[in-house]
């Protein structure tokens, strides 16, 4: 039975909440959080115009875009075109996501940047193109995104299990909420609004999970739907459209549709502005899914105790025993033959086996690994791996232990996560290669400046211009 709605229980619902929250927030209000904010859009930016020259799939979504889409104000990175706004929060949206090394929340299980960084942009830049020429302040844009973030990460906070369990992708089902709010603040939405314009994206909630049967592209362009469809529900509602209104907590509302939530989680506004779900973000050092991570250290830190990894494992019926959490378990190390040996790279992103394979024999797990798929040491490596389940673990721990003969390591907290973050010097490591091979090494330079005095910028449309190749 669907649950009681707030209207029946006299409560204000929890979609109301969350949009006076996204109406009320100032540029002071998200200071806890800017230093998160700043390193998602470095990366965001890094890793979106990489993705254009070095990923297999880019080129059939940049023709595809280029095929619906007329000319507009919308800025591609890395691109020369301009876009129609839609379409640029489409594209941007798919690209950041293509290498899977774009920002995660470690609690809600979700991209949060992907989808709301490229409403932003999108948003942005039509509200420059109007007819009243106004300008969009780098404040202004910042406050917008970190709204995104924060809507995104609590509502994955609190539903992403059961949506990974029934098989859609949080970063898309709620991140279309959050690229909403975003792009709804940049158009300059009142609560009402914002509440209106949650209802209309609430029917474009979506992400199937499917394509992690045979490694499809699909969970690549999850956040660019995101975006695009925040960007279709604001002119929808500028033009006077009535969305559904409790739209996440009403009785056939996102969490019971989608999550079969008895009753609405409270929890999800639970010291709203004041506490940020969004701190629990982190940077991704590792192009794979984030529970590889753990494995992927436990095998650098293995490889350290064997000078001669050769003879380690000279003994053919020695195994390699990495132990995980139910959840690292079922996401990347169950026993399926594509998780043993992958055969394309969204395999290989979501396989424990293959990651730390390449790690123990390479010592390092960058985008250029995905040429080793073939590699005969690394799939014989994947064979003598035995991953082993810790129930004791918490939910969605990255705790990982591994163990070769009497030699044993144990990873607690990866290189990214919250308890251990990137900051932004190391992200500015990250960001700088990836750009010098798009923009050339003065453009990349020229964008890190303009990225470093965005917060004193009067006129986004200076940086998003030097985006565009």
């Amino acid at each position: 039975m669907p649950h009681a709605s707030s209207e029946e229980t006299g409560l204000v619902g929890i979609t109301r909440q969350l949009a006076e929250f996204v109406y009320q927030t100032t540029w002071d209000d998200i200071q806890p959080i800017r230093n998160v904010l700043e390193c998602g859009l470095l990366d965001y930016i890094g890793l979106a115009s990489y993705a254009v020259d070095h990923v297999t799939s880019s080129q059939a979504f940049i023709e595809a875009v280029n095929n619906l889409s007329a000319t507009g104000p919308g800025s591609a990175l890395g691109l020369s075109r301009r876009y129609q706004a839609q379409y640029s929060a489409l594209l941007n949206g798919t690209l950041v996501h293509s290498m899977d090394w774009d920002d995660t929340n470690s609690v809600a299980s979700l991209h949060p940047g992907a989808s709301a960084i490229s409403a932003a942009l999108a948003q942005a830049e039509l509200e420059m193109s109007a007819a009243s020429g106004r300008k969009v302040a780098g404040r202004e844009f910042l406050t917008a995104v970190a709204v995104g973030y924060e809507v995104t990460c609590r509502l994955g906070r609190s539903i992403s299990d059961v949506l990974h369990r029934m098989g859609f992708h949080p970063t898309c089902v709620a991140g279309v909420f959050g690229a909403a709010a975003t792009a709804g603040k940049l158009a300059g939405f009142d609560a009402s609004q914002i509440e209106h314009l949650f209802g209309v994206v609430g029917s474009m909630a979506s992400g199937s999970l499917q394509c992690l049967e045979n490694g499809g592209w699909n969970k690549r362009f999850h956040p660019g739907i995101a975006a695009h469809n925040a960007l279709l529900g604001v002119q929808f509602v500028k033009a006077g459209m009535m969305g559904a209104t409790k739209a996440i907590d009403g009785k056939r509302g996102l969490l019971y549709s989608y999550a079969r939530l008895p009753e609405p989680d409270l929890h999800i506004v639970e010291a709203l502005g004041s506490f940020w779900e969004t701190s629990n973000t982190a940077i991704k050092p590792y192009p794979s899914c984030r529970l590889t991570h753990g494995p992927i250290e436990a095998a650098y830190a293995l490889r350290k105790q064997f000078p001669d990894r050769d003879a380690a494992l000279a003994d053919t019926t020695a195994t390699i025993e990495v132990t995980v959490g139910r959840k690292a378990f079922m996401g990347v190390g169950a026993t399926a033959p594509n998780k043993i040996r992958p055969t394309n790279i969204v395999e290989g992103q979501f396989s424990l086996y293959f990651q730390f394979a390449v790690a123990w024999l390479y010592g390092r797990n960058t985008w250029d690994m995905y040429a080793l798929l073939k590699d005969e040491a690394v799939l014989a490596l994947c064979r003598r791996i035995t991953v082993l389940v810790d129930d004791d673990l918490r939910d969605g721990s990255l705790v990982t232990v591994a163990r070769l003969g009497d030699k044993k390591v144990k990873v607690e907290f990866p290189l990214g996560e919250p308890e251990n973050p990137i900051g932004l010097p190391e992200v500015e490591k990250k960001f700088l290669p990836m750009a010098e091979k798009v923009y050339d090494v003065q453009g990349a330079r020229d964008i890190l400046d303009l990225f470093y005095g965005l917060e004193n910028q009067p006129d986004l449309s200076v940086f998003t211009q030097a985006l565009r190749k």
